[in-house]
């Protein structure tokens, strides 16, 4: 998750572009999936790396949903 918040938090110049950008979304959305089927220790180490990086998902995957131009962008920053 580590890498995935870094692709979606970057605000400088070297920020990767609207579709690399809605890739780690769709990442993010498979990972938070309830119908995930995963073992315990996977579980555990999930919850904790999505919890650690929330603070700056959640306002990075809210910009990117409004300033998107395409739907399929915007339905997958919703489902992350």
């Amino acid at each position: 998750m580590d890498c995935i918040s870094d692709v979606l938090c970057t605000d400088d110049v070297t920020r990767p572009s609207e579709r690399v950008r809605s890739e780690a979304a769709g990442v993010v959305a498979q990972v938070t999936s309830p119908s995930l089927v995963i073992s315990p220790e996977v579980h555990e180490l999930r919850h904790t790396s999505l919890i650690s990086n929330m603070a700056d998902l959640v306002p990075a995957l809210t910009g990117m949903a409004c300033l998107c131009f395409l739907l399929t962008i915007f339905f997958l920053v919703a489902n992350s």
